[in-house]
């Protein structure tokens, strides 16, 4: 799950970091063309969160047993400070926690939280964002690779 575009609160911005979307849409797109490159789509889905007037700034990890009927109720989550992205991994300090559970209370309790969040997002294949990618300057590329590791 990602933000949209339009739920980036760079999205506004009057001068060049208007483009940071633009820079996050490219890196979705890498990933989402090695994901067809293992042939593998299937698997993964990506979800932009967009709820007119919001930014999207909620981030988190969720991993279910993937059964059709949820019947054990386990559960794997992250709360603290889980960015995933290079910045966080090799040049910032976070912090968070792993928790597992097989309760079935705290189980329904995240599940709503997740149905509440997912009520806003739609599914984004690599056609979209290939699409969107021919609206930006030749020049956004370029930068997005320069600064990726920012990001």
């Amino acid at each position: 799950m990602v933000a949209a575009p339009e739920a980036n609160g760079f999205f506004t911005a009057k001068d060049v970091s208007r483009y940071i979307p633009a820079a996050y849409s490219l890196i979705e797109r890498s990933f989402l063309q090695k994901v067809a490159l293992t042939h593998r789509e299937q698997q993964y889905s990506m979800l932009e969160y967009n709820r007119p007037g919001w930014t999207f700034h909620a981030k988190g990890f969720w991993l279910e047993p993937y059964a059709s009927d949820h019947s054990s109720g386990a559960m794997l989550t992250t709360i603290g400070s889980p960015n995933f992205g290079y910045r966080s991994f090799e040049r910032d300090v976070e912090a968070q926690a792993w928790i597992y559970s097989e309760d079935a209370t705290l189980y329904k309790q995240w599940q709503q939280d997740i149905a509440h969040i997912r009520q806003y997002t739609h599914a984004v294949s690599l056609a979209d964002l290939n699409h969107r990618s021919r609206g930006n300057p030749y020049w956004v590329p370029l930068a997005t690779r320069a600064i990726r590791r920012m990001m």
